[in-house]
């Protein structure tokens, strides 16, 4: 199947990707992130998109992270992972029963 377009950030990319940014290290924030690149990943699994790029967003000032930070940030990202990883077996298994 051709590239479909889809948003990516400021610009309309003909792509089969999408990219995405998103705090991480901060729980409210990395909440509100999650929620987001799932809605994008929704709408991007319609349009035929092969894959995410998530990137983490800096701190304010580009200062350094805590450890504590790099720490939140890292299981934000393996949750952010699981609900992708559940949402790719979810289609899987509706497709083998679509086929079948």
């Amino acid at each position: 199947m051709d590239a479909q377009p889809i948003w990516c950030g400021s610009a309309i990319s003909p792509s089969r990707w999408s990219t995405q940014g998103g705090t991480f290290h901060e729980a409210e924030a990395a909440e509100r992130s999650i929620a987001q690149i799932l809605a994008k990943a929704d709408a991007a699994r319609d349009l035929h998109s092969a894959w995410i790029n998530t990137n983490c967003n800096p701190k304010k000032g580009r200062a350094r992270k805590s450890d504590s930070e790099l720490a939140a940030e890292a299981r934000y990202l393996n949750r952010l992972g699981q609900q992708l990883n559940v949402r790719c077996r979810l289609e899987s298994a509706n497709d083998s029963i679509a086929k079948w």
